[in-house]
């Protein structure tokens, strides 16, 4: 998912430049949250909840994976405002992004199909 040929270029949607994609955070947040019928306002606040965990976990997962800022991406994002998004640090992100990991190789989770609707949801 690191270069994107394709990309509908509506309001809130990814902008290819230069066979890269920048994705709003915000976007990405709100997605997230449709898909775990929760409320934005409450994700960035630090109730611990587990279905506002849970979104805050696939909110840094999938900002790392879609926006982080690498050699290969250079219109990334960093690691600290991946986490100002949701009000939390750059060590909370890849703390979350590793939980997210590992929920992948546990068999009785349906992570990939969720991811898919989030992703569909962001229509990339």
């Amino acid at each position: 998912m690191d270069v994107v040929t394709e990309v509908d270029l509506t309001k809130e949607n990814p902008i290819k430049t230069g066979g890269y994609i920048s994705l709003e955070l915000s976007a990405i947040l709100a997605a997230v949250c449709e898909v775990n019928e929760v409320n934005v306002f409450n994700v960035k606040g630090k109730r611990r909840f587990r279905n506002l965990v849970t979104a805050r976990r696939e909110y840094c997962y999938l900002a790392c994976k879609l926006t982080q800022l690498t050699e290969r991406n250079p219109l990334g994002k960093s690691l600290s405002v991946i986490g100002s998004e949701v009000n939390i640090s750059y060590c909370d992100v890849l703390y979350h992004k590793k939980i997210v990991l590992n929920w992948f190789k546990i068999k009785g989770y349906k992570m990939e199909e969720k991811f898919n609707e989030i992703i569909n949801l962001l229509k990339l």
